[in-house]
């Protein structure tokens, strides 16, 4: 199931929205009112917790696999094999020794050196300088990215290629510090490129998990209520306000849908797949809902 299959997100939504406004309107408002004002309080809770629990459970549970994932991920790297691949798959003509290019990367000039090396190679000039450059964190960060990918989730490559690409400066402090400095560059990526998006995960997946809990409790202290009759219906206009608030429901149920939806996302996503942000961003309402949840 690939990205042509985006259409299933608004179908799914766009029940919900139905469903959600007609089960409201059949128990009324008196029934419906106190279950919205749970949901409504339950996620203002479940942010609340999320929030505050994230940092230690990151750095109790997930931190140190990260860093020692990285590490296994890196060893035995060369990063002058993927610059010399990611030069030399641009079509300059241009046949590079990864030796050179080695040494090139030690320095502090890095880029400017290789596009002088590039071009003797190529016996012309292949391109502006500033085109190579962004040409050259490009293709290295991919290659770089796709060294990772093999032992950390997509978030990580997806930080790494939004961050990296196009940063002459982190480009530089990246390779340098991965010829000369080896044993700092796990810390290193899990510092700049892992904590920032799996804290958003940890606080997604804490999230859903507190609001699963609250809505499990306000729903059997509802019921509880019902049998002590302590709510009663309002004929026709009961019936009509309870389909209004059918819709602060629905929006509430796919809030959690969403966030379900991005953890899947972060988790498991491949290119062209179902669940990915490429599909998402081609659904017509869906991507409101998911492009706002933080």
């Amino acid at each position: 199931m690939g990205t042509n299959f985006w259409w299933i997100y608004d179908i799914v939504s766009a029940a919900v929205v139905i469903l959600s406004i007609c089960a409201c309107a059949k128990r009324g408002f008196s029934k419906i009112l106190i279950m919205i004002i749970g949901c409504v309080v339950s996620i203002w809770l479940a942010a609340v917790i999320s929030s505050r629990c994230s940092d230690f459970i990151y750095d109790k549970f997930i931190k140190k696999t990260s860093t020692e994932a990285v590490g296994d991920a890196i060893e035995r790297y060369d990063p002058a094999q993927s610059v010399r691949e990611a030069i030399e798959d641009q079509g300059y003509g241009a046949v590079l020794e990864d030796s050179r290019v080695r040494k090139i990367l030690e320095s502090e000039d890095s880029i400017e050196m290789l596009y002088e090396y590039t071009n003797q190679a190529a016996g012309t000039v292949v391109d502006t300088p500033d085109n190579f450059a962004d040409t050259l964190t490009a293709g290295f960060t991919e290659l770089f990215a796709k060294q990772l990918g093999g032992k950390l989730p997509p978030y990580v490559t997806h930080e790494l290629i939004k961050r990296i690409s196009g940063n002459n400066e982190l480009f530089v402090k990246t390779t340098e510090m991965i010829l000369k400095n080896p044993d700092s560059v796990p810390s290193y990526i899990e510092e700049n490129y892992i904590r920032k998006p799996a804290l958003k995960l940890v606080k997604a997946f804490v999230f859903l998990i507190s609001y699963l809990i609250l809505m499990t409790v306000i729903r059997v202290v509802i019921n509880r209520t019902f049998r002590f009759g302590l709510l009663n219906g309002y004929d026709r206009l009961d019936r009509f306000a309870g389909g209004l608030l059918g819709v602060v429901y629905a929006a509430s149920v796919l809030v959690v849908i969403a966030v379900a939806v991005k953890i899947m996302i972060n988790v498991a996503e491949s290119d062209g797949s179902f669940l990915s942000y490429e599909t998402v961003e081609k659904t017509k309402f869906f991507k409101y809902i998911f492009n706002r949840i933080q």
